[in-house]
């Protein structure tokens, strides 16, 4: 916390020890977990970096990783998996498939490719969304993912009938330019939700107070100094 420095992880290769794709990463008070696509498997290593042990993950998928009480949570954004379409899976330690949740039917085409943050983690809560979805899910003690906020952007809210257009088709249409696809990425506190999404090709902000449940929206987030404030920060 001083910026001390401890540890790296920089193991690039196929070994069981090594990755070939670092494709999210978690660390909890104690672990670091790395996620990797390409060899589908999720590497933990402890506080300084010392690797222990990996999960297979070749039946399942996952765009990003979040880890609460020894339970994984990959979440899944738009791809297919051995074992269906799910938004979500939950693994245990061993690997074990616990759960899979938010079953889709069909590929969903992601407006514009992103690697924005769609889960976010804290002491008191895990929160999730989806490409092309005003909702905010959380995961229950029983592991469960349950809606727990509807954003309403009014006018500007994508109608049911758009969501599963192609990208090309929705901009001949000028729908581009019209609606809101969905949350872009979040952020969370102990007592705020940070959400952006695009309109116009503009980025908004939008934060939400977990204890008032308040909340405005604004078109950018900045510091004093010159530089503005990322969404990730």
């Amino acid at each position: 916390i001083n910026g001390n420095y401890k540890a790296r992880i920089g193991a690039y290769g196929r070994a069981s020890n090594e990755y070939m794709d670092l494709t999210d990463v978690f660390v909890t008070d104690n672990t670091i977990y790395v996620l990797d696509n390409i060899s589908q498997k999720i590497l933990v290593y402890d506080i300084d970096g010392i690797f222990e042990y990996n999960i297979d993950i070749s039946s399942l998928w996952g765009h990003h990783l979040i880890v609460s009480e020894d339970i994984a949570y990959l979440i899944n954004k738009w791809s297919d998996s051995s074992i269906g379409r799910y938004r979500l899976f939950s693994i245990d330690k061993q690997g074990h498939i616990l759960s899979k949740q938010l079953s889709f039917k069909n590929k969903d085409t992601e407006r514009y490719y992103s690697d924005e943050v769609s889960c976010a983690a804290s002491d008191e809560r895990v929160v999730i969304c989806y490409p092309s979805d005003n909702t905010i899910y959380t995961i229950d003690q029983n592991m469960h993912c349950l809606p727990y906020l509807n954003v309403d952007f009014m006018k500007n809210t994508m109608p049911e009938k758009y969501i599963t257009l192609d990208i090309l088709e929705a901009r001949k249409m000028g729908i581009t330019n019209k609606y809101i696809w969905g949350i872009d990425s979040i952020r969370l506190s102990s007592r705020y939700l940070f959400l952006s999404y695009m309109l116009r090709k503009s980025k908004y902000n939008v934060i939400y107070d977990l204890k008032t449940g308040d909340y405005f929206s604004i078109k950018a987030l900045h510091t004093k100094d010159f530089y503005g404030l990322p969404i990730g920060r």
